[in-house]
């Protein structure tokens, strides 16, 4: 499934975190189905970044990513 969202947590140790779909009122948790010591450092970058331009800004200057997920 394909979604536009924005990362608003993200626990560096376990992966897990929230975001936001676009056009959602409320946060949802995500994961990753393997350990996230075996997820790639571009992955963990492309996420912790998104998070670092979103912290602080109000809805009108939020950026969004486009990735793949599906439910657990």
């Amino acid at each position: 499934m394909e979604l536009k969202v924005r990362i608003t947590r993200l626990n560096i140790n376990t992966g897990n975190g929230r975001l936001f779909l676009e056009g959602a009122k409320e946060s949802v948790a995500f994961g990753f189905e393997n350990r996230y010591k075996g997820v790639s450092l571009a992955w963990k970058k492309f996420l912790s970044e998104n998070l670092d331009k979103n912290n602080g800004l109000d809805s009108d200057g939020w950026s969004y990513l486009n990735i793949s997920a599906k439910s657990m």
